[in-house]
């Protein structure tokens, strides 16, 4: 995993899909549901904690512009 759309694909194999209109928004969003996957232990640890850098990065790229 090395981008926010493979992130999107994780998410998207648990059926879900974020897009809201908002990035920000829509990584935050991301964020609370990779938390919930990793909780109810559908991802490894791994996996959720590159996915959380890969979209917090995302995030405070799109908060810099």
């Amino acid at each position: 995993m090395q981008s926010i759309m493979d992130v999107r694909n994780l998410l998207k194999r648990f059926g879900t899909v974020i897009y809201t209109g908002d990035h920000v928004g829509d990584c935050e969003l991301m964020l609370d549901e990779l938390r919930e996957l990793k909780e109810l232990r559908m991802i490894d640890e791994e996996t959720f904690r590159i996915a959380m850098m890969i979209v917090k990065s995302e995030r405070n790229r799109i908060r810099l512009d």
